[in-house]
């Protein structure tokens, strides 16, 4: 399910070594301009691209946010699109390694923060030389520019996150949904002292404290996944997705991009 329980340190040392301003522009391009290209409902993408597996955590994530948020309907639809980046992965998508796929994200063009697992392996990272990427301590970015104007590590989250910016005619989803599913792997954001705080906005610090949910919501439902025991009841998908197509059809109303 692109979960990198423990994180893989092989995928990790690439992911660490290659996400560089100039890579982040070269795929984002190629998402805008060049590359494959969803062109169906958001329904058809997450019941026919997905793989089952995925599309069972995704929901096993979407029903932990409805319990714990029963009031907030665009926020289980969060918990259910959030791993269709997953489908880069895939050979309609170019079969992209996993290393530009999954695992932690973080933003590039400005210093490597010491709070990223495995930020050892940032030494390999050409962008670590770069005067210009490394000064104290925003990099190429003005204080509280807000995240927005901050390139991110290339992934799956940043992938459907530009699909839904050139999709936004499509669907109904509020601004705060789209800060979530960009950052769902953002975690060094969340330590405390994190220099990572100076480019927030206050756009940005409001959606904090959902955003420290989201993320312990992924990881509890990972975890669970992981340690759940042999003979234990199965999600039964059958019942939740009546549930979800509704929330579908109601939040995208039009072909994704």
């Amino acid at each position: 399910a692109l979960l990198l329980a423990g994180e893989d340190e092989v995928v990790v040392r690439q992911n660490r070594a290659r996400q560089t301003v100039d890579f982040v522009d070269k795929l984002r391009g190629k998402a805008c301009h060049e590359g494959p290209r969803l062109r169906c409902s958001m329904w058809e993408a997450l019941t026919q691209l997905l793989d089952p597996a995925v599309l069972e955590h995704s929901v096993a994530v979407a029903e932990r946010l409805r319990r714990q948020f029963p009031d907030k309907r665009w926020l289980h639809l969060c918990g259910l699109v959030h791993n269709l980046g997953s489908v880069l992965t895939t050979a309609p998508f170019g079969s992209q390694p996993l290393w530009t796929v999954a695992g932690e994200t973080f933003p590039v063009g400005c210093k490597f923060s010491e709070d990223i697992s495995f930020s050892q392996y940032f030494s390999s990272n050409p962008d670590r030389r770069k005067r210009a990427y490394n000064r104290p301590a925003n990099g190429l970015y003005p204080r509280h520019c807000g995240l927005r104007n901050v390139r991110m590590s290339w992934s799956g989250a940043e992938w459907l996150h530009t699909v839904l910016q050139m999709s936004a005619h499509a669907h109904k989803l509020p601004q705060e949904a789209l800060f979530l599913i960009r950052y769902q792997r953002f975690k060094s954001l969340l330590v405390e002292g994190s220099h990572y705080h100076d480019l927030l906005s206050m756009e940005d610090e409001r959606s904090l404290e959902l955003l420290i949910e989201f993320q312990n919501t992924l990881e509890d439902a990972a975890a669970a996944a992981i340690t759940m025991e042999a003979g234990a009841p199965a999600l039964s998908l059958e019942d939740s997705l009546g549930y979800y197509k509704t929330l579908v059809d109601e939040y995208f109303t039009d072909v994704l991009h």
